[in-house]
């Protein structure tokens, strides 16, 4: 009996924290809950009994990827609610019946920039002569979004840096 009190302790501390682990495709993306980053995926997210909820937000962020936003799954517990009969309503005071999934997964689509059609240049509009504007080539603007990108992902520049830059490059095009 002795020995059964001395574990209740632990078990009410075990029973202070629901988890689950997240996983994206691709790994790496950035895991925020309530507008808070809490880790890099893969990574395993432990609620406190405080801040549970079976409708906790989600955003998953990573550069090149659309954003999802979603809540965590979860699920109810029979094994809780059986407990909390048998244990006249202990149980449910220290865990709700509701637990996150054991893993979630989330698979991030690419952003795909469409082609704007190029206009056929006249004859007219080409320059020739010294100081005149020749038309770029859709290399070039590839080879400018490419180093943008670059520049982004090294955390040389913002994000509104990359897409202010992004913008222009396709204005010209």
């Amino acid at each position: 009996m002795t020995t059964r009190l001395a574990m209740l302790p632990f078990v009410i501390l075990a029973a202070c924290a629901d988890s689950t682990l997240i996983r994206t495709e691709p790994p790496g993306a950035a895991i925020y809950v309530r507008k808070n980053f809490v880790c890099l995926s893969p990574c395993e997210y432990t609620a406190p009994r405080s801040e549970f909820s079976p409708h906790t937000p989600i955003r998953i962020e990573k550069t090149g990827y659309q954003p999802i936003e979603t809540e965590l799954k979860s699920k109810i517990m029979p094994s809780r609610i059986v407990g909390g009969v048998f244990t006249l309503g202990i149980v449910p005071i220290f865990k709700r019946p509701y637990t996150y999934y054991s893993h979630q997964e989330y698979a991030l689509s690419p952003i795909t920039v469409a082609a704007a059609p190029v206009a056929p240049v006249q004859p007219e509009q080409r320059g020739t002569g010294e100081g005149s504007i020749q038309q770029s080539r859709p290399q070039d603007f590839a080879e400018r979004l490419r180093k943008a990108q670059d520049l982004y992902d090294k955390g040389l520049i913002s994000d509104q840096e990359y897409k202010r830059a992004r913008n222009q490059i396709l204005n010209d095009f």
